[in-house]
């Protein structure tokens, strides 16, 4: 597995999109590992040594697929709402919050102590996700605020675009930070 005791940080993307935030900073900081984990298959011709993709589909019944406290930095990018509850929980409903939730709890647990957590989604879902860091034992470093760079991901370009273009703030890119 990519993820052992290499000795170096550990940044994880879940969502990762088309994988353009990790691929740049995975050049630019070539002494950390990067992992995506992506449903779709990714296609990166000149991807760093330091980047992996690992097939993930993040699902209420899946944990990260890591060990416990191994992780120095979680990344999770529009996954509210877009998780899928599994096949053996189907027939109970479970409401996207309590979804999300476990994906919260789950990435705490493989935080290292300290780790960080920071999240980019849309301004209708931000200050629910703040809600369910501090209910999950997280520490907030950065209260939500408006994407600095919206061309940060193919998704938050989009986002960010939508919003200026209808000028809709429920979809203005907004970014989280927290603490383990």
């Amino acid at each position: 597995m990519v993820v052992g005791d290499t000795g170096k940080e550990v940044a994880v993307d879940i969502g990762g999109g088309q994988g353009e935030y990790f691929v740049d900073r995975a050049r630019g900081e070539p002494q950390k590992t990067f992992v995506i984990l992506e449903p779709a298959p990714l296609s990166l011709p000149d991807k760093p040594p330091n980047l992996h993709i690992i097939r993930w589909k993040s699902t209420a019944a899946l944990t990260l697929p890591f060990a416990d406290k191994s992780i120095d930095e979680v990344n999770i990018n529009y996954l509210f709402g877009k998780m899928e509850p599994s096949r053996l929980e189907r027939h109970r409903p479970l409401d996207q919050k309590e979804i999300y939730r476990r994906l919260i709890k789950d990435a705490r647990q493989v935080l290292k102590s300290g780790g960080k957590i920071s999240i980019i989604d849309a301004h209708c879902h931000i200050n629910l996700i703040k809600e369910i860091l501090i209910e999950s034992g997280y520490h907030i470093v950065q209260e939500p605020i408006s994407l600095p760079d919206p061309d940060r991901t193919y998704w938050s370009g989009k986002f960010t675009e939508d919003y200026e273009r209808n000028e809709e703030s429920f979809v203005a890119p907004m970014i989280i930070e927290a603490q383990k």
